[in-house]
């Protein structure tokens, strides 16, 4: 009886010891996540900030300790491949950003960064085929994303030349070579628009104008939240509205880091534009504001952007000429937590980003407008 009560005890001590032991370890992974957890916040946030200010080597360098911290994380791979190719189109850069593409889809199938930046790659590499493989297969995936679509769509004359030949008629083209305002994807004529559409337009303009971030959020999020779509653009309006012309776009939460794009242009006169970019992991957001004239309904003139994200406000002047920069901008960049500043000036040429405080710089595939970067192909997000 003694034995087979020693063993019983035995038996209860292993079992309260096993416990111990598993209940230590959760603690302990639970320690650790929560201490990984802003640790890869920092580094992916530095490799956005990096990437955002075309510091595509340091870029590289925080989006790959984010990686090391937690390699599940799918945006840090889509950010590193974005660096790699705003580095240049060198095999090399293209082969890294590949890769990076290729395991940011085998994390997470629904980020349609990813399948865009992988048809990239086989764009630049004219290998046209493969690219619409890759954007049907994220069509697929996202549920419809409408960047996708588009992506599809620009891609079918390179595919199948004979498309161009037949629709060539029925499609005109502004003096830049953008197709016509009134001709582009989602395009809906004011007066079909329902009077909560305009004045969802309305009000975005009126935030806009006031560079009221906060709410322009506020309306994005309420959007978002009140909305049945499955994932696709939740609201994708390009129209022409008092004088202007506008796009207002919220794409959805699921798909996107963008929350919000809004930009309208008049014919002649002062134009705006905003983007608020939401944190795809831990939800913070981050925001662009633009002003510049218009003339033909293209930026050019004085511009101010204004750059405000978790711990840095940036404020970048300079001129536009005919939708891209041009000449010399000054940045003024300013810590929101201890006021720290500092001075840059970045020099463009035709849109091409040349210098950076006087030394040149690798050249990319870019051209630079206000707000954002576009690829060089990309005439109807340059021109209206």
């Amino acid at each position: 009886m003694r034995r087979r009560g020693e063993h019983i005890l035995c038996t209860f001590l292993s079992a309260v010891l096993l416990l111990s032991a598993c209940g230590q370890r959760t603690r302990l992974m639970e320690q650790t996540d929560a201490i990984q957890s802003p640790i890869w916040q920092e580094q992916y946030d530095l490799g956005i900030r990096y990437l955002s200010n075309g510091n595509y080597e340091e870029a590289i360098i925080a989006f790959t300790a984010a990686i090391e911290i937690d390699p599940k994380q799918a945006p840090a791979y889509v950010g590193r491949g974005n660096a790699y190719v705003g580095l240049g189109g060198t095999e090399g850069n293209l082969t890294a950003a590949q890769v990076d593409y290729e395991k940011a889809i085998e994390l997470d199938k629904t980020l349609a960064k990813a399948y865009l930046g992988l048809a990239d790659i086989y764009i630049q590499q004219e290998q046209y085929e493969q690219a619409l493989k890759i954007l049907q297969e994220g069509l697929e995936q996202t549920g419809e994303n409408q960047d996708i679509a588009n992506g599809i769509a620009e891609l079918d004359g390179k595919v199948t030349p004979d498309i161009p030949a037949k629709i060539e008629k029925a499609v005109s083209y502004n003096a830049y070579g953008g197709r016509e305002f009134t001709q582009r994807n989602s395009y809906r004529d004011a007066g079909l628009l329902s009077s909560e559409e305009l004045t969802m337009l309305r009000t975005a303009m009126d935030l806009t104008i006031a560079n009221d971030m906060q709410g322009l959020y506020q309306l994005a999020s309420h959007c978002i939240e009140s909305s049945d779509k499955t994932p696709g653009d939740i609201v994708h309006i390009l129209t022409k509205l008092d004088g202007y012309k506008v796009e207002f776009r919220i794409p959805s939460e699921k798909n996107n880091s963008v929350i919000i794009k809004v930009e309208f242009r008049p014919e002649n006169g002062g134009g705006y534009c905003a983007d608020i970019t939401k944190d795809e992991i831990y939800g913070g957001w981050w925001s662009v504001w633009g002003s510049c004239l218009c003339t033909d309904w293209q930026w050019n003139g004085d511009v101010t952007e204004i750059h405000t994200e978790t711990y840095w406000q940036t404020t970048e002047t300079g001129h536009m000429k005919n939708s891209l920069k041009d000449g010399v901008f000054e940045r003024k960049s300013v810590s929101l937590t201890d006021g720290y500043t500092s001075f840059s000036t970045y020099t463009y040429e035709n849109g091409i980003w040349t210098e950076i405080d006087g030394t040149a710089r690798e050249l990319d595939d870019g051209l630079w407008t206000i707000n954002f970067v576009v690829p060089r192909g990309g005439l109807d997000y340059l021109y209206w």
